[in-house]
Formats: C-alpha cells, structure tokens, sequence
C-alpha cells in the first residue's frame, strides 16, 4: 500500500514536471545483495582476491612520477574498486604538486 502511493505520487509529481511517468516495471522489487561487514573493522572491505582467499581488507591506491615518487594516495575499503578513486585521486595529484608562485 504505502510502495502504491509513493509511486503514484513520484509519477504525479513527474507529470506536474513535463516528464513521462516511470513504467510499471520500474518499481519492481530488485534482488537483494547480501553485503558482508567485519564485526571488529567495519570500515574495512570484503575484498575477494580468488576463491580461497577472501579477507577483510584495505586497498593503498597511488599515483607515482616516472621515478616512483609518490605524488598522492588515498586509503579505501577493500571492496571498492579502482576505477571509483580514479578521479580523486588525480585531484589529490594535482593539489600535492602546486608549484609555489
């Protein structure tokens, strides 16, 4: 009842918008994920490197000059992948290589 009228009211409110309203098909339930957290590091990640080895982890992204220097890294959970830090991490870089004016 209450997933009825949420729905009516997101596609009323869409219309009063000049949208389409979302199909009937969008609102149907998704699988659930069962998400694993550590009971004593929560923040850390369920990080599956193969089949036997499957840790709680951190992940050290960095990014170095050409003679390994490293020039900014940041820290994540082990279950976010490296594609996510990319572009925080190129901010990182480029506010530790500044050059002073």
């Amino acid at each position: 009842a209450y997933e009825e009228k949420l729905q009516l009211e997101l596609n009323m409110d869409r219309e009063e918008h000049g949208k389409k309203p979302f199909p009937p098909e969008k609102f149907e339930k998704e699988e659930w994920k069962e998400i694993k957290e550590s009971t004593t590091d929560p923040e850390s990640g369920y990080y599956v490197k193969d089949e036997r080895t499957k840790p709680f982890a951190y992940s050290f992204h960095a990014a170095t000059d050409e003679k390994g220097f490293v020039l900014g890294a940041i820290v994540t959970p082990g279950n976010v992948h490296d594609s996510h830090v990319l572009q925080p991490l190129v901010e990182r870089v480029i506010q530790n290589v500044q050059k002073p004016i």
